[in-house]
């Protein structure tokens, strides 16, 4: 630990402090990353957001700059976040902490535009190093999830020749699309819309089928990225 701290400590130690902004629901995380980093790097902390509702709408965004998005916000914010931030003029460096450790959730990140991630349990150190690596330009993936980006891909540039609307979803199918936008569980939306589980697995299902993709976070980041339901947010799910 001390030859990693040494060894950042010294790549930065003549380059300007980075500016960094926090994003995470969680006070102790946005205070301990403000207070620990400044032992690996040099930086100054531009602002800290508790959630999208706290961001100003003219964000502050000097040049350099890294924001760290905490990923237990669930996907759906996360990726917000990252488009907020990497849709200004001049886009910010996007690093997604935390995140499970699935191909599925770090795809889904990258898509949206993240320049790099840290996986759930990730020392302060290896923050800094990934914010490091970041800065210049360079970022790191398992071969697992580079194989899989690349079959993402392709699937998206299949996607490109598609229509891209709802009219062939039920109203049914619509609103549970809503809720794997908000990141909602099959149980969460079963509570959610008083249906059986297997009954949202069959809507699920269907809506993969038709919107022709992979996955759950597939189909929503679609939604998304295509503004289809920007207009029908759901609420946080009640996960007692």
């Amino acid at each position: 630990m001390r030859e990693r701290e040494e060894a950042i400590s010294a790549e930065t130690h003549a380059a300007p402090p980075i500016p960094i902004s926090v994003v995470s629901s969680s006070q102790l995380l946005r205070e301990g990353l403000a207070s620990l980093l400044p032992r690996y790097l040099a930086l100054h902390i531009v602002g800290r957001y508790a959630g999208l509702a706290s961001a100003p709408l003219d964000l502050p965004n000097p040049p350099g700059h890294v924001v760290l998005v905490d990923g237990s916000l669930g996907l759906a914010e996360t990726s917000a976040w990252t488009q907020r931030w990497r849709r200004l003029s001049k886009p910010a460096i996007v690093i997604a902490l935390e995140l499970a450790p699935d191909a599925e959730t770090v795809l889904a990140c990258v898509e949206a535009g993240v320049c790099g991630y840290t996986l759930r349990g990730a020392s302060v150190a290896e923050v800094a190093e990934t914010i490091l690596a970041a800065c210049r330009g360079a970022a790191y993936c398992s071969p697992e999830i580079t194989a899989q980006l690349f079959a993402r891909l392709a699937e998206r540039r299949a996607l490109a020749v598609v229509p891209r609307r709802l009219d062939g979803l039920t109203a049914r199918e619509v609103e549970v699309l809503r809720y794997l936008v908000a990141d909602y569980s099959n149980q969460e939306i079963a509570r959610a819309l008083v249906i059986e589980v297997r009954t949202v697995k069959h809507h699920v299902h269907q809506i993969l089928e038709k919107l022709r993709v992979q996955s759950r976070h597939a189909a929503a980041s679609l939604a998304l990225e295509c503004g289809w339901l920007a207009e029908q947010a759901v609420g946080a799910p009640d996960r007692r």
